[in-house]
């Protein structure tokens, strides 16, 4: 968490759910952030170190993104999500 926020890790891991789902269960999280890994994901330990510190594993849906497109569709998700679009 960040001060009163969410901070999101979008991941390959089977783990993950939906964006949607964790947004929904914080309504008005305050802050969003959204932590964007390399090409080929995060490691399963990265993962989990993140998670130590809050973060939540998210899936951004059955494609596979290239970076940079997943930080795009990351914003639009969440805008969505929090009535924002």
């Amino acid at each position: 968490m960040i001060g009163e926020g969410v901070v999101l890790i979008p991941t390959l891991v089977t783990t993950a759910v939906p964006i949607r789902t964790v947004l929904e269960a914080n309504r008005d999280p305050g802050a969003v952030a959204v932590v964007i890994g390399p090409e080929g994901d995060f490691t399963s330990a990265e993962v989990a170190q993140a998670q130590v510190h809050g973060a939540r594993p998210v899936s951004l849906g059955s494609r596979t993104l290239r970076a940079e497109t997943a930080a795009i569709a990351s914003l639009a998700m969440v805008s969505y999500a929090l009535g924002e679009a």
